[in-house]
């Protein structure tokens, strides 16, 4: 179409192996963004076993890439894949099929905001930036758990108990001591009656 193709591929959003690389290239060639990011996608997926092997051939989900015959001529552009050396030729000579790749990301089941594909002005070809995330969440930490009355957060009642006779000034142990004290007194005064008898 003659204009600038803005693409960024984040792979912050592969949630498969996520890293903090991000790809960005510029270009006039539908085509060239067409299969730049197929091979980066199908790449990343193939390297990962547990993967569903629907990349196993590089047409598939990506309905604007075949691979190239020989007996038959043709007129589109040429890609030489990097893994074993297959030509292959890129169908897609408009922009509107460059949605074609938000389609494919989708069928395999990846994030809408791995890859981006604007036009010079700015209006998003495949919108990689307005979607909702749907990586997974990194695991947090469970929160504590809120202490009900009379509990602690570890459950541990007797704590409580004790923090609250030492938040008390002590006072039940000095009661303890008065008591203690006074059953003293009390058996002191026994033993002197029954020596007076």
């Amino acid at each position: 179409d003659g204009d600038q193709i803005h693409t960024t591929i984040n792979w912050e959003h592969y949630d498969h192996a996520r890293s903090a690389e991000t790809v960005e290239f510029t270009t006039t060639s539908v085509p060239e963004v067409y299969w730049r990011v197929v091979v980066a996608v199908r790449d990343r997926e193939l390297a990962h076993p547990g993967r569903p092997r629907a990349l196993t051939k590089l047409d598939m989900p990506f309905q604007h890439v075949r691979k190239l015959h020989k007996s038959r001529a043709t007129d589109r552009p040429i890609f030489v894949d990097a893994q074993g050396g297959v030509e292959y030729e890129v169908t897609a000579d408009r922009k509107r099929k460059l949605g074609d790749i938000g389609n494919a990301v989708s069928q395999l089941g990846l994030c809408p905001r791995l890859v981006h594909i604007a036009e010079a002005n700015g209006s998003p070809l495949v919108d990689g930036k307005r979607p909702m995330c749907s990586c997974r969440a990194r695991p947090k930490p469970p929160p504590e758990p809120a202490a009900p009355p009379g509990m602690s957060a570890k459950g541990s009642r007797g704590s409580v108990v004790d923090k609250a006779d030492k938040a008390d000034g002590g006072r039940g142990g000095r009661n303890n001591r008065k008591g203690a004290a006074a059953d003293k007194g009390g058996a002191g005064g026994a033993g002197g009656a029954g020596s007076g008898a």
